[in-house]
């Protein structure tokens, strides 16, 4: 079955990745403007391109609802947890999120990081069991803070670091 697509969808999808038409123009093997093209309707939105887009998306929503059943899976677990701010690290980097989360998809634009964690703050906000706050990622306090803890580096690490850093309100 070929994939269709309006230019419309394509950049309301695009925004909603939080990728650039720069981010989709590399994953698709063409300029930006060619894009941009796309979504203005000069041009037809290729099947293939529309199948990737739409694939991003569902691995942004399943990735979403794993993080926000795992967030619900750990409080259950913790006694005394339930209700506890969570938080989360937001990476400012494409070369700190591949870093600390090896196993993100190569081929996966690191944008959709943000996109994910904009789903895990939508749905931890429709009845998960605690708030959900994101932290700025900042290595080399995570590092001092990390060794003098005694800890290993891990995602649970780094949110424990980022829940001791306050910056701001949840």
């Amino acid at each position: 079955m070929t994939e269709t697509m309006s230019g419309a969808t394509l950049q309301t999808l695009r925004e909603a990745l939080h990728l650039t038409r720069d981010d989709l123009a590399q994953a698709a093997g063409v300029q930006a403007r060619t894009v941009k093209h796309w979504e203005h309707a000069r041009m037809r939105v290729p099947a293939d391109v529309a199948h990737l887009v739409r694939t991003w998306c569902a691995q942004v929503e399943a990735l979403a609802r794993g993080t926000v059943a795992q967030i619900d899976a750990a409080l259950r677990a913790t006694p005394g947890a339930e209700g506890a701010p969570v938080v989360l690290v937001r990476y400012r980097t494409e070369g700190d999120l591949r870093a600390c989360w090896p196993d993100w998809p190569g081929a996966m634009p690191w944008g959709l990081h943000s996109a994910a964690l904009a789903r895990v703050l939508v749905q931890a906000g429709d009845g998960a069991a605690a708030p959900v706050a994101l932290r700025w990622w900042d290595p080399v306090p995570y590092a001092q803070w990390r060794q003098a803890q005694g800890l290993a580096d891990n995602a649970l690490a780094r949110s424990q670091w980022a829940a001791s850093e306050r910056e701001g309100d949840f």
